[in-house]
């Protein structure tokens, strides 16, 4: 029984998928040689789609993003704003002329490059399917190591409170985007450090069976950690290219269940 509703939720969710993207190319109005191009990009992700969810029995949460990212960003977007470009001038927002040329040869380009890396992907993996993983230990992290991640995370939060609170207090929508290399280094990798401290406490605990003072100071400084995550990446304010990889890991974490599976996580992305 279970079974026949696991094969019924893979068929919805490749059924949701190709509905949705054929209703965006087929009501939006393209000429034959741009709409061919897109038509045949779409097809390539709906295989790469059905061998996700029905031949790899691996959890790959990494093929599943980039499946809807490409869809999102390289099949539905480009649709729309090549349609809007034809109805109303002949050029896009940044001024590049436009031309059915260079869109169906970007359309190839696209083509390639996805089969070129789908087909690498599979390729590797069947190669690799034969060595043997061995699960790394935790028995290196001892109470200094929590304390000492518990303290980095609690660093990056005190040298950068003023920045901290002004991004809180700011709109994100009447922000200008900052390309200030020390800015892009602060909210691209060190506001990400208590992730990190986050992923090795969860997993301490995971594979703490028996309940001893090193659990107990685990799950204090847990907490302490997921705090300070959520001051330096709060979701009502933190950028949407971010809230992805920081809460999709977080759900994982902590609530596996919701998406520990190619077809869970496609549909709850």
């Amino acid at each position: 029984m279970f079974k026949r509703i696991n094969f019924l939720s893979k068929n919805a969710a490749i059924l949701l998928f190709v509905t949705l993207n054929y209703f965006t190319l087929f009501l939006t109005p393209l000429p034959p040689i741009i709409w061919g191009s897109f038509f045949l990009n779409l097809h390539l992700l709906i295989i790469v789609l059905y061998f996700h969810l029905y031949k790899e029995k691996d959890f790959s949460p990494a093929i599943t993003t980039s499946i809807v990212f490409f869809t999102l960003f390289f099949f539905i977007a480009p649709v729309i704003q090549v349609s809007s470009v034809i109805e109303t001038g002949l050029r896009f927002n940044n001024y590049l002329p436009f031309s059915h040329n260079q869109v169906v040869k970007a359309n190839g380009l696209i083509f390639v490059f996805l089969a070129v890396l789908y087909v690498t992907y599979y390729f590797i993996k069947i190669k690799k399917s034969a060595v043997k993983y061995v699960e790394p230990t935790n028995k290196r992290l001892t109470p200094i190591v929590f304390l000492l991640l518990t303290i980095i995370s609690a660093l990056v939060v005190v040298l950068n409170f003023e920045t901290i609170i002004t991004d809180i207090e700011s709109s994100n929508y009447s922000n200008k985007i900052s390309f200030d290399f020390n800015a892009l280094i602060l909210k691209k990798f060190v506001f990400f450090i208590p992730l990190g401290g986050v992923v090795l406490l969860a997993d301490y605990l995971k594979k703490s069976s028996r309940l001893n003072t090193n659990k107990i100071l685990a799950y204090f400084f847990l907490v302490g950690v997921v705090f300070l995550l959520l001051f330096l990446k709060n979701p009502l304010t933190e950028k949407r290219n971010a809230l992805g990889p920081i809460y999709f890991t977080l759900i994982y974490i902590f609530i596996p269940k919701l998406i520990n599976s190619n077809k869970k996580f496609f549909l709850f992305a």
